[in-house]
């Protein structure tokens, strides 16, 4: 189980660390620091939110699930290409248009695999050009927290 809170302008997640290993509370401030705190249960991660952040308690909201299957599809296809790009590069005649076309295969998994995280199993199998465009989109660095 996962809940967030985007309140304030901090983005804020509570996870279940599974196996009884406890909650953590993931934060990104509006200055683009992020923390991260384990904590023994969820109602714990909660107050310290409130106590450290002033993140109500009401405004936590369950986070969608990762829909697995379609993450692990595109970053499946991902890797296939990252080795053939790997193996071909080698080749001396390999070129600029080449390596273009791979790596644009290769985002276009990385990022769907990224934006498209929470969309249904249906979503990815009607994939209307819409979504295809939105999906394979460069993330927004803060998403990463690549800034």
């Amino acid at each position: 189980m996962s809940l967030f809170s985007d309140y304030s302008e901090i983005d804020a997640v509570i996870e279940d660390g599974g196996d009884g290993v406890g909650w953590y509370l993931y934060l990104t401030l509006p200055s683009g620091e992020t923390r991260d705190y384990l904590q023994d249960t969820k109602e714990i991660a909660m107050q310290q939110a409130l106590d450290e952040f002033g993140i109500p308690l009401d405004s936590w909201r369950e986070a969608p699930s990762l829909n697995q299957r379609w993450i692990v599809q595109h970053l499946t296809e991902a890797q296939e290409e990252l080795q053939s790009i790997l193996k071909d590069i080698q080749n001396p005649t390999y070129g600029q248009g080449e390596y273009v076309a791979a790596m644009s295969h290769l985002y276009h998994h990385i990022n769907t695999a990224w934006n498209a995280r929470f969309e249904s199993d249906e979503a990815h199998r009607e994939c209307l050009q819409h979504d295809f465009d939105r999906w394979r989109k460069f993330p927004e660095n803060e998403e990463l927290l690549l800034e």
